[in-house]
């Protein structure tokens, strides 16, 4: 397995996060971390992989409020979400916002790990047309990472459908042959579901909720290492 990803969201205060950086140290090695963006360089300074909640669709300026590519290309943050569910269900981010952001994040050299999924099960058009659309703005050969996230397993407590998400993903994988392009899989990842979670066929996970609980990310992190396909060491682009 290549990614192991913790997306933070707005979660967690300066106290705990220094706690969660002494609890996972020994991991380090193993994961990225995506957290608030005030606490990027505390992860980073302490030696952990980082990657930015999102980027700005704008580039250096009179904005604001807003964290551009640029910035966190001069930091050395070398990976950014873009596309996340909760940014277009809260914040009303657009096809067009996406796009933005992406000729943003490849202008910097930042990684992206776009964010997709279908909002109900077996309604695919829209998924694998929002894909199409995209892979539409990338040279060949383009390095990505997607976070396949069915927004109607984020924060949920429904069974996996293990086979289901298979057969997406693998549909996924024949709309990116001309890219470099790696899958891992997000929406509901927890503790409770990693007999089900591990039987998806992906290069890693994306783990919001369960990421900020202490003991629920312990128990996880064994249990990816107990696995028959333990954590390897982590990998770049």
């Amino acid at each position: 397995m290549k990614y192991l990803i913790f997306n933070h969201k707005a979660n967690l205060n300066y106290d705990d996060v220094i706690k969660q950086i002494k609890a996972l140290k020994p991991y380090q090695n193993k994961l990225i971390i995506a957290p608030s963006a005030i606490y990027l360089n505390m992860f980073k300074e302490a030696g952990f992989t980082v990657c930015s909640q999102d980027v700005s669709v704008k580039s250096n300026g009179n904005f604001t409020g807003e964290i551009t590519a640029s910035q966190l290309s001069s930091l050395q943050v070398p990976y950014t979400l873009i596309g996340h569910y909760e940014r277009q269900k809260y914040f009303k981010e657009t096809l067009n916002d996406i796009k933005c952001k992406i000729k943003q994040a490849l202008d910097n050299n930042l990684q992206i790990i776009l964010c997709l999924g279908e909002q109900n099960k077996y309604e695919l058009d829209s998924l694998y047309s929002f894909l199409k659309e995209i892979i539409n703005l990338l040279p060949d050969n383009q390095k990505m990472i997607l976070a396949y996230e069915p927004t109607y397993m984020i924060s949920s407590q429904s069974i996996l459908d293990v086979d289901y998400i298979n057969s997406v993903i693998q549909e996924l994988k024949k709309i990116v042959t001309n890219q470099q392009v790696d899958i891992i899989y997000g929406g509901g990842v927890s503790v409770e579901n990693f007999d089900l979670v591990k039987q998806i066929n992906v290069d890693g996970y994306l783990i919001g909720n369960c990421s900020t609980k202490r003991d629920s990310i312990l128990t996880l992190l064994n249990a990816f290492q107990h696995d028959s396909t333990k954590l390897d060491e982590h990998r770049h682009f």
